[in-house]
């Protein structure tokens, strides 16, 4: 089988070009190079058309769209408002409702998974419950403290 004279690889006996570089098959087949012999690929201008196979591997990538710039996503929100949802529930509630706003699509599609989608929900979460439970807390122990406080002054 014949090898490519411009890298070296091996061509099959029906293509036309290279399937590694593309470059023109002789007529002529080529010998395999000696073990020992190192053979440097020499440039030359590619052909505008050739095989489809060869196309693909010599098409340049692509730009890949970049993700978005970090913490624009709201993680960073999300897990500000999930801490302070155990330290100060009313401020952790609106900046965990804020990451949850922030990781919602322009579209207003659902959105499945994500951390920080999941962090603010969880944010959420633990401020309703933590102020339930105060406002609980806070109208079972006012009738006691109201006592109190009209004693001092009778």
């Amino acid at each position: 089988m014949p090898y490519c004279e411009n890298c070296g690889t091996l061509i099959g006996e029906n293509d036309a070009f290279c399937p590694n570089c593309g470059h023109k098959k002789t007529v002529r087949p080529s010998t395999q190079p000696e073990p020992n012999e190192t053979r440097e690929p020499q440039y030359q201008p590619q052909p505008e058309a050739f095989s489809e196979g060869a196309a693909a591997a010599q098409a340049p990538a692509q730009e890949v769209p970049k993700a978005e710039a970090a913490g624009s996503s709201g993680t960073g929100l999300a897990v500000a408002g999930l801490i302070l949802a155990f330290l100060l529930p009313l401020i952790g509630l609106i900046l965990s409702a804020a990451a949850l706003k922030k990781c919602v699509p322009k579209d207003g599609a659902p959105q499945k998974g994500g951390a920080a989608r999941a962090l603010s929900i969880a944010g959420v979460v633990v401020s309703v419950v933590i102020m339930a439970a105060a406002a609980v807390l806070f109208v079972f122990n006012i009738g006691p403290i109201l006592s109190f406080a009209a004693s001092l002054f009778a």
